[in-house]
């Protein structure tokens, strides 16, 4: 009996042997994804941070563009040109369907209220309100704070 006894232990110490190893060996294994896991995820940060950093150089570039138009109609309404006014209004609807499309996820509320002010500009300019001037002050202002926020 002895001798099944030994055998006993000795299968045991092997089982937990192996145990062991299998259990050193997951956690060298896990280690080892997690840190290629790490890496990938800094990457795609870094990726992504570019990304917006270009999305942000369009944004810029379409707000820029877009104050000028206004400007443009400021100056068609104080000629009293109201068809002018109108159709350089048309034209900033392009920019601003450029800037909604490019701008990150945390400017895009605020692009959304340039719209609103842009489609209240353009029915001031329709009707030939005295009120148009004062809103596209307004979106002038509101398109620059969005130009500096932008890093222009």
């Amino acid at each position: 009996m002895s001798e099944q006894t030994e055998r006993g232990r000795s299968a045991t110490r092997f089982g937990y042997t192996v145990a062991g190893v299998g259990l050193v060996l997951a956690v060298v294994l896990g280690w080892a994804l997690m840190g290629i896991g790490s890496r990938r995820l800094k990457e795609a940060e870094r990726v992504r941070t570019a990304a917006e950093s270009q999305l942000l150089i369009a944004l810029d570039f379409a707000a820029d563009a877009a104050m000028e138009r206004a400007q443009q109609a400021r100056l068609s309404i104080n000629k009293n040109n109201w068809g002018e006014a109108q159709t350089t209004l048309a034209r900033m609807t392009e920019l601003l369907t450029l800037m909604e499309q490019v701008a990150p996820e945390r400017k895009r509320n605020e692009v959304s209220q340039v719209r609103q002010q842009l489609e209240e500009a353009q029915q001031l300019a329709g009707e030939k309100s005295p009120n148009a001037l004062a809103t596209l002050d307004a979106l002038a202002t509101n398109l620059d704070a969005l130009k500096q926020q932008a890093g222009g």
